[in-house]
């Protein structure tokens, strides 16, 4: 009998389903950590969520470095809030 799906496309599935996961816990983390050390800035882009009422101007503003940041060095980072 001939094989339907082949394996190694099997295991790229899996491979994307861990890569998929892995990445909404690592945004998920970063958005708490935003929440918790810059609660200002995480109250004017109005406490975005991963779900509900998102959208692709708020996942930018959360998700990339806003002002004179860096992620190397974060202590020298001034965020500019809107």
């Amino acid at each position: 009998m001939t094989e339907v799906v082949p394996d190694w496309l099997v295991a790229l599935f899996f491979a994307q389903a861990i890569g998929a996961v892995a990445y909404l816990i690592q945004a998920a983390r970063l958005r708490g950590l935003l929440q918790q050390r810059h609660p200002q800035v995480w109250k004017s882009l109005g406490s975005p969520t991963l779900f509900l009422s998102s959208s692709p101007g708020n996942g930018m503003s959360v998700s990339t470095p806003a002002g004179n940041c860096s992620f190397v060095a974060p202590e020298n980072c001034t965020l500019l809030v809107r």
